[in-house]
């Protein structure tokens, strides 16, 4: 179905995102030049709690004054809500919580929605496990180790020198997102770079960082395990709603940068940059008439995929994606 049968008169029956968690703290310190968060390494900040709030207000504003499709007041039986089992995601599920549902509109006032947490070895929907078949473990490691290679030979002497000035080994991926991480986020926050390290060399390790990143999530061998059982979940609950098999409404995930790039990937639209933080990508079921198909959207913009030639698929065609990607 194309987009020029998505009518106005159309209506919303389910829904269901998967959201990043909000701005956070740095996962790791640089060891020559610390800076105390008081929040915690890795934690939510403020400023993430209110981009999860905001989020949650514009929700709100979609799913139960345009679309109707949620009790203005809270009920237990048509949302549910999950998290990975990080205090970052599961913070800004409640603050997303507080914006589409304030106390005054939760009876008794106050009433707590609640969220469940997997842990993460049981996770396979939102933290990103890798194939472990012999040969796709070999094919990432090659496929990386070239990509880092390439990335990095023509610069050596700028991580040599990115290195001292910071006490922390470059000489990998992981290594150099470290580093990365708590620079982009000073950046965020306009907090003072390491001595040594200018804007433009921030810019640049960023930069490399991220398309190492980027590049990791184009894999299928990285993406095809979460991502599937992702989209196999999401056509689950759609068909349940379909067959009116259930109360729920809708479904709120809250996972990482990474959950959302594994997603994409294996709806056939890999990211060229990594997810902001508050992003949203969501699975819309739509009923015209008798019909029923699925609109895809990342950040209220339209996701194409290949699969379906648009943004816009059958239940059918969401069953094959999960079958064959």
């Amino acid at each position: 179905m194309s987009s020029a049968n998505a009518f106005a008169g159309d209506k919303l029956v389910f829904s269901i995102d998967l959201i990043r968690h909000g701005d956070r703290a740095p996962a790791d310190q640089i060891p020559k030049s610390y800076i105390y968060w008081k929040e915690g390494l890795g934690e939510l900040t403020e400023n993430g709690i209110n981009q999860e709030i905001q989020l949650g207000k514009n929700l709100r504003k979609k799913y139960i004054d345009q679309y109707h499709l949620l009790p203005n007041v809270y009920n237990v039986n048509t949302i549910y809500v999950c998290s990975t089992d990080k205090n970052r995601t599961i913070k800004s599920a409640d603050a997303l919580l507080l914006g589409l549902y304030p106390s005054s509109y939760r009876e008794p006032a106050n009433q707590k929605i609640s969220i469940h947490v997997v842990p993460v070895n049981d996770d396979q929907l939102l933290i990103v496990k890798p194939s472990r078949n012999i040969f796709d473990v070999i094919n990432r490691y090659l496929k990386n180790r070239r990509f880092w290679k390439n990335k990095t030979a023509p610069i050596q002497n700028k991580l040599n020198y990115w290195s001292k000035e910071t006490e922390l080994s470059l000489k990998n991926p992981e290594q150099l997102a470290q580093l990365a991480d708590n620079l982009y986020i000073r950046k965020l926050h306009h907090l003072p770079l390491p001595k040594g390290i200018s804007a433009n060399d921030a810019d640049e390790i960023i930069s490399l960082s991220d398309s190492v990143s980027v590049h990791d999530f184009k894999l299928k061998e990285v993406t095809n395990p979460t991502g599937r059982e992702f989209i196999k979940t999401v056509a689950n609950y759609l068909k349940q709603s379909m067959q009116d098999q259930t109360l729920l409404k809708y479904v709120l995930l809250l996972g990482h940068d990474a959950s959302i790039m594994c997603v994409m990937n294996t709806l056939g639209s890999p990211f060229e940059e990594i997810p902001p933080y508050a992003s949203r990508l969501n699975f819309s079921l739509i009923k015209s008439d008798s019909d029923y198909y699925v609109k895809v959207s990342y950040n209220d913009k339209p996701v194409f995929i290949p699969a379906c030639k648009g943004s816009i698929c059958t239940l059918r065609q969401l069953d094959r994606l999960a079958e064959d990607s």
